[in-house]
């Protein structure tokens, strides 16, 4: 009777009906919670590896089947892995080729972390324990302090085929930041329920939206002192996390429990050390940082053309352009619509367009249409030929609905796509010389289940396979899981606007099992074929709607169909934040808002806000008004400054992303992340740090002309309009429309060129180099430098410069060589004027006033001989300034 209520309780969902809602299990009062009803398990035969840690295995210690059926032993793995990563592997002992894609993800599809040649688990910053009283139990303390990190202990793990869950303790008013994708204040609230899994919904606050990542950092503050450390799931089924007041519930439907523990002990470690599982985020065109235009509803050529020349007309710099659906042959793939965008003329413009120095940007939807043998669409007819779309577990291909009508959807881990996606990108590339693709839709979205609009496929709700190391029958109900995660679409199934769990990848890959990663994978696939021949060589420009954790190594992110709507200007900051965590740091939102009609001063405040993220773009909605800069004269203005000044600042982002390429550090920082010391800071995100050296402080709310700033007491600040110190560390400062409060911290040193109306233009501008110098009279700053697009460099530079002792030096390693020109030194915090100033041992005029020194190099004033010695050499390999 025992088991044949089990059954029951796994097919109960099955009789609400193919598509009907359920209630999400958190939400249900009725639900049994699991820590009351199950047993845990007892660990036994332990055996030591030396060197690395132990293993045992986990026997179950009495029946649950409270969300599933028990799986009655697992394997226990712990490996110390380097000194500051430890991980914690708990996976089913009896796995086959049948059931071993429902528990494990392959190395080959998400890395995962190994063991370094020199890890020592003597030497580790953290400790692992564990005891079996009155089950097993586990903790993870820092070794330096004993602080306990993560402890399962007064909990029971639960491990059922379609339910685990475990339970750590947390501290009293925790600061806790991540498990995304989400828009909501960017640490995370007690109350909280996070739940992952991908979905194409409108940025709806608290929703689970279109990427998943299991990973989370909690920062704590003893005695003045931050110290953090990270947790990641490597497990990408649905699941969402329980945040209470003094504990952290992870349930998943599927899966394994693969953890990773970073001790970081500073934010920024934290988060490198992530990466390094992970993947480190992919390096960038140097073109990508210009400003993007696009939007959905340019209806022909002609007026996407009008859009280019209103724009140039207007003085606003845009660096690319962006095709939504509008181009697309009954919006296909790959197809130009014949008579709105005859595809001579669209070449003509795209001839133009690149003659200038800008870029092209096309849309390409996860979903090829479904046609008629006798209907001219290669793509669809080619991808049937080579076996490559996904099937319903009748073996026939799955066909859902999107924007063309019936669709099939790509399969990302079948034996061809690889073979027939490249030919699909380079045969579109070889007619539309496209500079990067744009990924939508990619959770998948399918239309399927909204309301009004169904799809047939053969129904599966059942997945039965012979019982082996299970209590009861190995039975999953992939429609209706027992556990209702809170999935925000409308119905809420797994179903929902997407593929049914039932769809079958190649392998016998379930969706079920897969969801999370179709995203990832086409990414993946994209930046690939990008690589291997269409781009000839040159870095990848890709932005994806969905993403996973390590995402970053191929694409970048925007954050989706945001609302023109003032809560959504200031949740840019917590999702740009967020993404800096994830490794993603090439993010935007849609500047001004996507659904919805703008108004001026929104669009204003928004322009400016958008200039200080590493990818800017603005892009709307076909029913929303339009909104290009042009639009309005206030915005039009605003949004010159704002380039402006992000122009000048281009080799500072560049460099930012080198060094998050190569070493996981992050574009956008939290406040807090920058000065550990100061406990106010955390969870701050109406301001934000660009890099180590920029604090932008943005007016997020209407009718606001007066902004109080927080400015960190353990550093100077100097306004970068004024050059002029600020005085006091928290005040209201100006910021009238059009002015976004932007200061330099003291300590930097900024490598800046003059800005032109591309990117390609400002690379060729005079070089300014801006000081701002500390309490001791010291900074410090770095410039990397490199042909801007090729994936294999040939020649770099990175060069570090140093104040010490009133004297500027550079550093240059590498054979880069840049042929503009050094025309300006600026330092900012020189309080008495120097009787003598020498450049590259060569006395210099210069100016000092309201304690900023400037030299300009290149005025007529200046030596003849040291103006050639500056232009006839690289700048960079001789470069020294002293003021005495």
């Amino acid at each position: 009777m025992m088991m044949d209520g089990i059954v029951v309780a796994l097919f109960a969902g099955a009789a609400l009906g193919g598509w009907d809602s359920v209630v999400p299990t958190v939400k249900n009062s009725t639900a049994p919670d699991p820590q009351d009803v199950c047993h845990g398990y007892k660990a036994d035969n332990v055996v030591n590896v030396p060197g690395v840690g132990f293993t045992a295995t986990l026997d179950l210690a009495g029946r649950c089947n409270v969300y599933g059926v028990d799986i009655s032993q697992l394997g226990l793995s712990v490996q110390y892995q380097s000194k500051n990563r430890l991980s914690v592997s708990i996976i089913p002992t009896n796995l086959k080729q049948d059931n071993v894609s429902f528990y494990e993800i392959p190395d080959d599809e998400l890395p995962q972390g190994h063991v370094d040649v020199d890890a020592d688990p003597d030497e580790s910053d953290l400790v692992f324990e564990y005891s079996n009283e009155p089950s097993f139990w586990f903790k993870v303390a820092r070794r330096s302090t004993g602080d306990v990190l993560f402890s399962t202990e007064g909990a029971h793990l639960v491990f059922e085929n379609q339910f685990l869950e475990f339970k750590t303790q947390l501290p009293e008013g925790h600061n806790l930041f991540g498990l995304g994708e989400t828009i909501e204040d960017f640490k995370i609230r007690s109350g909280s329920t996070r739940t992952l899994y991908n979905a194409d919904i409108p940025d709806h606050v608290g929703a689970n939206l279109y990427g998943s990542h299991p990973f989370y950092m909690e920062d704590r503050y003893q005695s003045g002192k931050l110290q953090s450390h990270g947790v990641y799931l490597r497990n990408a089924h649905p699941q969402e996390v329980l945040i209470g007041e003094d504990s952290l519930t992870w349930r998943t439907i599927g899966g394994s429990i693969e953890l990773y523990f970073f001790s970081g002990p500073s934010p920024a470690e934290v988060i490198r050390q992530y990466q390094h599982v992970v993947g480190y985020p992919a390096m960038q065109q140097y073109w990508t940082l210009g400003f993007h235009h696009c939007r959905w509803g340019y209806a022909t050529v002609e007026e996407f053309e009008s859009v280019v020349d209103r724009y140039q007309q207007a003085g606003i710099p845009v660096e690319t352009f962006w095709s939504d659906l509008d181009y697309m042959d009954k919006r296909r793939d790959f197809t130009f619509d014949p008579e709105t965008y005859p595809l001579e003329k669209f070449q003509g413009l795209l001839n133009k367009l690149h003659s200038k120095g800008q870029h092209y940007v096309p849309l390409v939807d996860a979903a090829i249409n479904v046609v008629d043998e006798n209907v001219d669409y290669n793509t669809y007819h080619s991808g049937v030929h080579n076996n490559v779309f996904m099937k319903n577990s009748d073996d026939s291909v799955f066909v859902g609905e999107v924007w063309p009508g019936p669709c099939a959807f790509p399969d990302f881990l079948s034996f061809n796509i690889s073979h027939w996606w490249v030919n699909q990108l380079d045969n579109f590339h070889r007619i539309v010389p496209y500079d990067g693709i744009w990924l939508d839709m990619n959770e998948v979205s399918s239309f399927c289940t909204s309301e009004g609009q169904s799809c047939d496929h053969p129904s599966s709700t059942d997945h039965v396979l012979e019982d082996n190391g299970f209590s009861g029958p190995n039975i999953r109900n992939l429609e209706h899981p027992p556990y209702a995660i809170n999935n925000s679409v409308t119905p809420n199934v797994l179903g929902g606007r997407t593929m049914p769990p039932s769809a079958v990848h190649a392998n016998g890959v379930l969706e079920y099992d897969w969801h999370n990663l179709y995203g990832y994978d086409e990414a993946r696939a994209t930046y690939v074929a990008l690589v291997e021949q269409v781009m000839d060589l040159k870095r990848p420009f890709l932005i994806s709607r969905s993403t996973f954790a390590g995402s970053g190594k191929y694409t970048g992110h925007w954050g989706g169909d945001n609302h023109s709507k003032w809560p959504y200007l200031r949740y840019s900051i917590s999702q740009g934040l967020s993404f800096s965590m994830f490794g993603i740091p090439v993010f935007g939102t849609d500047t001004c808002g996507f659904l919805g009609d703008a108004d001026e001063e929104l669009c204003n405040r928004w322009s400016q806000l958008n200039a200080f993220f590493s990818f800017y773009r603005n892009h709307n909605d076909i029913q929303a008004s339009p909104q290009e800069y042009y639009i309005w004269p206030s915005v039009e203005e605003a949004a010159k400054k704002a380039i402006e000044i992000r122009y000048w600042l281009l080799p500072y982002m560049y460099t930012l992303l080198f060094n998050a390429n190569k070493r996981g550090d992050t574009f956008l920082r939290a406040l807090s992340w920058e000065f550990p010391a100061d406990e106010s800071l955390a969870g701050l995100d109406t301001q934000f740090m660009v890099g180590d050296s920029l604090m932008v402080a943005p007016v997020l709310d209407p009718g606001v002309t007066k902004l109080k700033v927080t400015f960190p007491e353990d550093a100077l600040w100097y306004d970068w309009y004024t050059d002029k110190l600020v005085k006091k560390p928290s005040k209201k400062v100006k910021a009238p429309l059009g002015h976004i409060p932007l200061y330099i911290r003291g300590g930097s040193i900024l490598p800046l060129q003059h800005p032109g109306s591309t990117t390609r233009e400002s690379r060729q501008g005079d070089w300014t180099l801006v000081v701002a110098l500390d309490g001791n009279s010291e900074a410090k700053g770095e410039l990397y430098l490199d042909d801007g697009e090729s994936l294999l460099q040939e020649k770099t530079s990175y060069t570090t410069f140093t104040v010490k002792d009133h004297i500027l030096t550079a550093k240059k390693s590498g054979n880069f060589i840049d042929p503009n020109h050094l025309s300006q030194i600026k330092i900012l915090g020189v309080k008495k004027s120097p009787k003598t100033v020498l450049f590259n041992s060569h006395n210099v005029d210069f100016d000092h006033k309201h304690h900023t020194l400037i030299v300009n190099l290149n005025s007529p004033s200046s030596s003849e001989q040291t103006v050639l010695s500056n232009q006839d050499t690289d700048w960079l390999d001789h470069l020294t300034l002293e003021w005495m």
